[in-house]
């Protein structure tokens, strides 16, 4: 519970500040299987509904969202709507107490990113959502360096940067 103690001693440290947490779904809360990825890549649907839940990450973070100056915030990647909307499924079964207007998806058809920027969208909408929503600080949860690299880039030291093997005991 490493992980959990030293979010809770930050937002403790820091109780007149309003926090966010963003997470990613595949790979942290949710089992990443190589072998679906033509799938996800050829649009196949069905294929985020039938992911493996990764309880332990789910219920710690469970836990994490009890903090009283913490949010929850799913911030998900996913190549067309249909994904996205399966991904909010998963969630409803899974994980619903991330809330429904906490949950952000970076959709590739509507945001018509190259794949050069594709590291550092992610990093962009976490600094939209922090000033549109008066955050001050933020951690971000994300199996994929080069996405945690590149929202440390954008967001210098607003943002506390995660890999999801920090997170495990």
């Amino acid at each position: 519970m490493y992980f959990v103690n030293l979010i809770k001693e930050i937002c403790n440290k820091n109780n007149n500040k309003k926090i966010a947490m963003f997470v990613d779904m595949d790979g942290v809360l949710a089992d990443l299987d190589i072998r679906a990825a033509n799938d996800i890549r050829n649009k196949v649907g069905g294929v985020f509904l039938n992911k493996r839940p990764l309880f332990y990450i789910i219920n710690m973070l469970e836990e994490l969202g009890n903090v009283s100056n913490l949010d929850l915030f799913i911030l998900s990647a996913c190549y067309n709507v249909a994904q996205a909307n399966e991904k909010r499924r998963w969630l409803d079964k899974n994980a619903s107490y991330f809330k429904e207007n906490n949950r952000y998806f970076v959709i590739k058809e509507i945001d018509n990113y190259k794949d050069e920027e594709k590291n550092y969208m992610k990093g962009r909408y976490i600094k939209k959502i922090m000033a549109e929503q008066n955050y001050d600080y933020a951690f971000y949860i994300d199996d994929n360096y080069h996405m945690l690299k590149g929202a440390e880039n954008i967001l210098g030291d607003c943002v506390r940067c995660f890999h999801i093997s920090s997170l495990l005991d």
